[in-house]
């Protein structure tokens, strides 16, 4: 009887609010998350690529190989991944998530990134943090789209979501139109570790999340401020990145 008045439940509820792409509203399966049209748009990023920077290489290659760039100058978080490439459908998407109050976005978000976290090989638990707003764009913006992807990916695969590691404690100008210098001197010195979190950084694995990864700028500055206040292994996880000629 039970199983009955749920399936009932779900039938009122699915004709009632029946499931929408979360990006063009046509109607999809339950669960589903996006239609067939847009997810054929979407630019996912698989191996073949760099082990530790994940930028993908236009030929198969052993597996755990490093980009040159790594080889040469190695940054520091130990790994880097991301779902998709950003571009056309990607990019569109994730504007409206970030400043078109598409915060119902972020539960289908989470299930593509925590997919690419067995390529972490954490042992045991680790702590997700998001880089970190501002408290003016936050109050702006009203959510963290960082926060949100950190939070909901936890919730699914059981890892302890931690949203205030890091403080940013300077308005800085958004990075998207700035050159890779002017992004270094723009973050250099506007985030800090949390002085309440010091003790709870030790020795642990720590994710960073963001939407977006271009220079990596903002992401190294975290990646190195964690290192430095003791985290044993540091690791970026972002929705999309930025490829030269993708």
């Amino acid at each position: 009887m039970r199983r009955q008045c749920i399936s009932v439940f779900h039938y009122i509820k699915d004709f009632l609010l029946p499931a929408r792409c979360i990006n063009c509203v046509a109607g999809v399966q339950e669960g589903q998350g996006i239609c067939i049209t847009c997810w054929n748009q979407l630019t996912f990023i698989k191996d073949p690529q760099c082990y530790q920077c994940g930028i993908p290489f236009d030929f198969h290659i052993e597996h755990n190989a490093l980009c040159v760039k790594c080889l040469q100058d190695p940054p520091p978080a130990t790994h880097y991944r991301a779902v998709f490439a950003y571009r056309d459908a990607v990019k569109d998407m994730i504007l409206k998530f970030k400043h078109g109050d598409g915060t119902f976005m972020a539960p289908t978000f989470a299930r593509w990134l925590a997919c690419k976290l067995p390529e972490f090989n954490i042992v045991g638990g680790a702590l997700f943090t998001p880089v970190p707003l501002h408290w003016q764009r936050l109050f702006k913006r009203q959510y963290n789209q960082a926060g949100l992807l950190a939070q909901h990916t936890a919730d699914i695969s059981g890892h302890h979501y931690v949203p205030d590691l890091l403080i940013r404690t300077r308005h800085t100008p958004p990075q998207g139109h700035l050159k890779r210098d002017e992004r270094l001197q723009n973050i250099h010195a506007a985030i800090i570790v949390n002085p309440k979190h010091a003790a709870t950084i030790l020795n642990q694995t720590i994710v960073i999340f963001d939407d977006v990864l271009a220079s990596g700028a903002t992401v190294n500055e975290c990646a190195n401020l964690l290192k430095q206040a003791g985290a044993k292994t540091v690791h970026v996880l972002t929705l999309a990145r930025t490829i030269k000629n993708a």
